[in-house]
């Protein structure tokens, strides 16, 4: 719970927004380096893990209330669903077998 409490909502937006980008430039031509690719596809996979300590946190634990909660559980899992789109990107990307992408993925 400390860790979703000390992500500012700043911070997630601006990961939420380079996720996004990553995966225009996965999508395009030239795209990146497979080490880049690598490092983009840990970075999302931390993201979306971080996702069930968040998930696990009681009602009653929230620190926060109101609005600025809504916030920054909206921004949470705006960054996760854009991580997770880098994830499905980039394993597409990585592996020209289309067969062994679809089993990576599910």
């Amino acid at each position: 719970m400390r860790r979703f409490e000390e992500e500012e909502v700043d911070e997630l937006e601006r990961k939420e927004v380079a996720f996004r980008l990553i995966v225009h430039m996965l999508g395009g031509k030239g795209g990146l380096e497979t080490e880049q690719v690598g490092k983009v596809r840990n970075a999302a996979a931390r993201q979306v893990q971080s996702l069930t300590d968040f998930l696990k946190i009681r009602k009653r634990d929230w620190r926060e209330q109101g609005a600025q909660l809504r916030a920054r559980i909206n921004t949470k899992l705006m960054c996760c669903q854009a991580a997770v789109v880098v994830l499905a990107r980039s394993v597409s990307t990585m592996d020209t077998d289309s067969k062994s992408s679809k089993d990576m993925l599910q």
